[in-house]
């Protein structure tokens, strides 16, 4: 992690290309045409600062003959500390709360009550991350260790029954004081995936890149094809967002031929991710986004779909 160089990153820049001064004008026009032919805009936080977002969430999840369909909002606020010439950035998340709206499924809700628990950990957590969005260094884990250490005996409600996150998810101090499993669980939250990996920080307008995550069912990984396309006007930076993937036979079998209500079933594979942002070019910061994500393995029996709004509160 290098220092602090906020000259790298306006909105727009040369890649990697200091500013020279010369006595000579044919020298000089000769490194401009070389800047010219190598310009790139670039998606880069340009300013630091405190920021507030409201995420909804609308969900719908099929399994053979259960349909369960959610609402969650998250408020979110995080500052936004440092930005080091590398790309990374120093990132305190200061406030995540989020609430269930609604949902047709009682155990979804008791599920949601006791992730909440967890979740807990998350607030005021400060790291280094990188411009994917992956956590490089946890600042504060001495912190973090000792709330864990004040509510891993809270006791939850799960089907009227009192449980604690320390028995649920089967967890320990041991466990606990390990920086590589925080960050392995920090990771694994959308917010790095919407705010991060997905809104191709450091990268150019139009690129086409790979995310790898792993499916709604955690039995395999899916290898997201992303294509990206940008245009700027006078409110900004709009960013269109598009992902596919074309899974065959075997990866479909490994990820989801055990589930018994498939058995002779054809696979009707659909999987794609759309969205949409718009980005403040003095900032760089998200001022509102949508994504779309789509697991369908079979229409009728088997699909996942998400539906992500993003929006910049004041």
């Amino acid at each position: 992690m290098n220092e602090p160089n906020e000259k790298k990153f306006s909105f727009l820049f040369f890649d990697d290309k200091d500013d020279q001064n010369t006595d000579n004008p044919s020298e000089d026009n000769a490194s401009k045409k070389t800047e010219n032919e190598i310009l790139r805009k670039t998606i880069n936080f340009r300013k630091t600062g405190i920021q507030k977002y409201k995420i909804t969430l609308v969900g719908e999840l099929q399994i053979n003959s259960m349909n369960t369909t959610s609402k969650v909002e998250n408020n979110l606020i995080f500052h936004l500390k440092n930005i080091f010439d590398d790309g990374e950035i120093l990132l305190n998340l200061i406030s995540y709360d989020k609430e269930m709206i609604s949902c047709n499924n009682q155990g979804f809700k008791e599920m949601f009550l006791v992730t909440r628990q967890l979740e807990k950990l998350y607030d005021e957590f400060e790291a280094v991350i990188n411009q994917s969005g992956e956590i490089i260094e946890i600042k504060n884990l001495d912190f973090l260790q000792q709330k864990w250490k004040k509510i891993k005996n809270e006791l939850v409600t799960y089907f009227n029954e009192g449980t604690d996150i320390e028995s649920f998810f089967k967890l320990n101090d041991e466990t606990m004081n390990n920086q590589s499993f925080w960050k392995q669980m920090l990771n694994e939250q959308e917010f790095f995936f919407l705010f991060f990996d997905l809104a191709n920080y450091g990268h150019s307008f139009q690129r086409r890149k790979q995310i790898k995550r792993d499916n709604a069912f955690r039995s395999n990984q899916i290898n997201w094809q992303m294509d990206y396309e940008a245009k700027t006007n006078s409110d900004g930076i709009t960013m269109s967002v598009n992902g596919f993937f074309k899974p065959d036979n075997k990866w479909l079998d490994q990820a989801y031929g055990k589930m018994p209500f498939l058995t002779g079933i054809p696979f009707t594979p659909n999987f794609k991710i759309e969205g949409e942002y718009k980005f403040d070019p003095v900032t760089g910061f998200i001022k509102e986004a949508y994504v779309n994500l789509e697991e369908t393995v079979n229409s009728s029996l088997l699909y996942h779909k998400l539906k992500f709004q993003i929006i910049q509160m004041p």
